[in-house]
C-alpha cells in the first residue's frame, strides 16, 4: 500500500511539472502546494522514504486520530481503580493519581440567556461565549454572542487567563472538548454548556491540566462519562467528572512536560498551518481553473481556431498558385455556434416532450444582467439545455437491509455517486419513486440541501433513487455534453454568494425554480468537448495532490495525540529515546 500510495503522489509531482495554468499568479500558487506537499524542508533526502518512515513510526507508537478506541477500555478501568496518590507504573515512581476535585479550588457552571445573532463588535460590549470557542487546546475569544443591552452582565462569569474551560453539553464529538484560556477580550462570560475549572497552583500546572485532559487516556475515560438519549445532545455531570484521577509528576517535571510538548506541538502547528495554506490554494486554482473553462480562456475558441485555419490556408493557397483546382476547392465546414446549437437543443426538445399537458417553451436568460462571452458563444438557462429539473422524494421511505440504493448528500462526493455507504429501500418502492425521478446514464445530479453544489454526472447503469437533498437535471440527449453541463454549473456555484443568490437568503436549500433559470454559458458543442478534457486533466493532477495533503494532515493529527500519549506514560522526558522518536516524527511533517 505504502509503494503505491508513493507512487501516486510521485506521479502527481510529475505530472504539475508539466501544466500550463491559466495566469501565473494561479502557477505560483500550485507550483507553492507541489513545492509544499513534495519537499517539507529544504535539503531533506527523499521524500518517499521518510512518508514511509513516518507511517511505520505511527505504527509503532499505535498513533490514533483523536479515536477512543485506540486506548484499551481496560487500561482505562485501571486507571480509574488505583487509589489516590498510589504510584501509576515502574517508569513514573515519583508520579500520583489525584482526582480532579484535588486539583482545582472551584468549578462553575456559565450562563446562556437568549443574547444577539453576532458578535460583540468592541471590548466595551459584553458577550457571552459560543462553544465553539472551546477547541482542543485552544481558545477563541471571537466566537461569541452579544448579550442584550437590556440584560445585566453576570460579573462573576468573566473569564481570565488561567480558566481551565472543558465543553459539558451538546452534539458527543463536542462534549467533553477541552482548554486553557491564555488570554482573551474583557467582558466576555462562560456559557451554560461549559464547565470554568480553577486550579490549585500549589498541585498543578494549569497548562499542564490542559493537556492531561486532552491526552489519549483521559479523552477515552471522559467518553465513559457522557450520558443522553442520542449523539445529538450528551452531557457530563459534575460529580463523575470532578472522580476523575489525573496522573500527577512532581511540579519540575510538569513544567519539563510542557515545555516539551510546547516545542515540538509549535513546530507541528507550523506544517499543519502550511498545509492548508496548500489547501486553500488548490481550492483557489480549481475555482480559477472552472472560471477560465466557463470565460472561454482555457482553450482556444472555435473561432479563433478557424481564423487560425482560414490564414492558414490563404498563406497556403499564396505559396502553392499552381494546387489543383479540387484540392483548393475543399473547404473548412461552416462553425455551428453556441446560438445556433441552443436553437437545434430546444428543437429536439421540444420535438421529444413527454411531459404532461401543452408543450411550453422554457424561459430564456435576461441578457441585459450576463457578462460578455467569446465569439461564438450564446447564454442559455439550464430549463433550456434540459428537458427535466426535478429533486427525489420529500418523504422518507422505510429502509431496508438490502435492495435498491437510495442517494442523498452524504453519498455524492468527488463528482462521484458512491454507493459504500447508502441506505436502501425495496424494489417496489424504487418503481413508485421513479415516476417522478428515474435517473438515467448521462443525468447531472446536484446537492440542493445541507451542503450545496455538490455534483456528479450518472456513469452507472445501476438503478438507484434519490431524496429531496438532490436534484436531477435531464441535459437534451445527443447534442449537449453532460460533462460540460456539470463543469459549467460547478463554475456558477463556485462565483456567486450562495447566502445573497439563493432564495430565502440562507445556505439551507436550493430551489428548483432558482436553478431552471440559472444563465450558463454555450460554447460549439466541439469546443465543449476540448473544454471538459482540458478542465479534467488538470484537476485530476489537483485530486491527487489534495489527497496527499489530507494523508499528511491525518497524521499530524495522529502525530499530536502519538506526542501526548507518550507525555502520560512518562515516555516523553524519560531517557530520551521516546523524545527523539517524536522530534523525528515531527521534522516529517514541518
Amino acid at each position: 500500500m505504502k509503494k503505491k500510495a508513493t507512487a501516486r503522489q510521485a506521479k502527481a509531482t510529475s505530472r504539475q511539472s508539466t501544466l500550463n495554468f491559466p495566469t501565473s499568479s494561479e502557477a505560483d500558487l500550485v507550483a507553492e502546494s507541489a513545492a509544499a506537499v513534495t519537499s517539507t524542508k529544504s535539503g531533506a533526502k527523499n521524500r518517499r522514504k521518510r512518508t514511509a518512515d513516518f507511517a511505520d513510526d505511527a505504527d509503532k507508537h499505535n498513533e490514533s486520530p483523536c479515536d477512543s478506541s485506540a486506548i484499551s477500555a481496560e487500561s482505562a478501568v485501571k486507571t480509574t481503580s488505583r487509589s489516590k496518590g498510589q504510584s501509576i507504573n515502574a517508569k513514573r515512581p515519583s508520579w500520583s493519581n489525584l482526582p480532579l476535585s484535588d486539583l482545582v479550588h472551584s468549578i462553575d457552571q456559565g450562563w446562556s440567556p437568549r443574547c444577539e445573532n453576532y458578535a460583540a463588535s468592541s471590548h466595551s460590549e459584553w458577550a457571552v461565549i459560543k462553544t465553539t470557542a472551546i477547541q482542543n487546546l485552544k481558545f477563541l475569544d471571537d466566537e461569541n454572542k452579544s448579550l442584550p443591552s437590556t440584560l445585566e452582565p453576570r460579573q462573576h462569569l468573566e473569564l481570565r487567563p488561567g480558566d481551565l474551560l472543558i465543553t459539558r453539553a451538546g452534539p458527543r464529538n463536542r462534549v467533553g472538548v477541552a482548554c486553557l484560556v491564555r488570554s482573551t477580550r474583557p467582558r466576555l462570560m462562560l456559557c451554560d454548556k461549559a464547565y470554568r475549572l480553577k486550579c490549585r497552583l500549589d498541585f498543578v500546572e494549569p497548562a499542564f491540566l490542559e493537556l492531561a485532559l486532552n491526552s489519549p487516556d483521559l479523552v477515552a475515560q471522559v467518553n465513559k462519562l457522557k450520558t443522553g438519549i442520542s449523539d445529538s445532545g450528551v452531557n457530563i455531570t459534575q460529580t463523575p467528572f470532578m472522580n476523575l484521577e489525573i496522573p500527577v509528576p512532581p511540579p519540575a517535571e510538569q513544567h519539563r512536560i510542557v515545555a516539551e510538548i510546547e516545542k515540538q506541538f509549535t513546530r507541528l502547528d507550523a506544517g499543519v498551518a502550511a498545509l492548508k495554506r496548500v489547501q486553500a490554494n488548490l481550492k483557489r486554482y480549481r475555482a480559477a481553473v472552472l472560471k477560465a473553462a466557463c470565460e472561454g480562456k482555457l482553450v482556444p475558441t472555435e473561432a479563433e481556431l478557424r481564423r487560425t485555419a482560414d490564414y492558414a490556408d490563404i498563406a497556403d493557397k499564396k505559396m502553392r498558385p499552381s494546387a489543383s483546382s479540387a484540392k483548393s476547392a475543399v473547404k473548412t465546414p461552416p462553425l455551428e455556434t453556441g446560438e445556433q446549437l441552443l436553437q437545434r437543443i430546444l428543437t429536439e426538445r421540444r420535438q421529444n416532450w413527454q411531459g404532461h399537458g401543452k408543450y411550453k417553451e422554457p424561459a430564456g436568460p435576461d441578457a441585459t444582467k450576463l457578462a460578455s462571452i467569446p465569439e461564438g458563444w450564446a447564454w442559455a438557462t439550464v430549463a433550456q439545455l434540459s428537458t427535466r429539473v426535478v429533486d427525489g422524494t420529500h418523504h422518507r421511505p422505510e429502509y431496508i437491509a438490502d435492495g435498491v440504493a437510495f442517494i442523498s448528500v452524504k453519498d455524492i462526493r468527488g463528482g462521484i455517486v458512491h454507493f459504500d455507504d447508502c441506505k436502501f429501500i425495496s424494489p417496489d418502492a424504487h418503481v413508485e419513486l421513479s415516476k417522478r425521478c428515474n435517473v438515467e446514464r448521462g443525468d447531472v445530479l446536484i446537492t440542493k440541501s445541507g451542503t450545496i453544489g455538490r455534483m456528479a454526472v450518472v456513469k452507472t447503469d445501476r438503478e438507484f433513487s434519490l431524496f429531496v437533498s438532490v436534484a436531477l437535471i435531464k441535459p437534451v440527449r445527443g447534442i449537449f455534453d453532460s460533462n460540460f453541463l456539470k463543469l459549467s454549473l460547478e463554475g456558477y456555484i463556485g462565483s456567486i454568494n450562495i447566502a445573497q443568490d439563493v432564495k430565502g437568503g440562507l445556505l439551507k436549500n436550493l430551489h428548483l425554480e432558482d436553478l431552471r433559470i440559472v444563465a450558463l454559458p454555450l460554447p460549439p458543442l466541439a469546443e465543449q468537448t476540448r473544454i471538459v478534457a482540458e478542465v479534467e486533466r488538470r484537476l485530476s493532477v489537483v485530486e491527487e495532490l489534495e489527497a496527499v495533503v489530507s494523508a499528511n494532515l491525518q497524521r499530524a493529527a495522529r502525530l499530536r495525540q502519538s506526542i501526548l500519549q507518550k507525555a502520560f506514560t512518562g515516555e516523553l522526558t524519560g531517557d530520551g529515546t521516546c523524545l527523539r522518536d517524536s522530534q523525528a516524527s515531527v521534522e516529517r511533517v514541518v
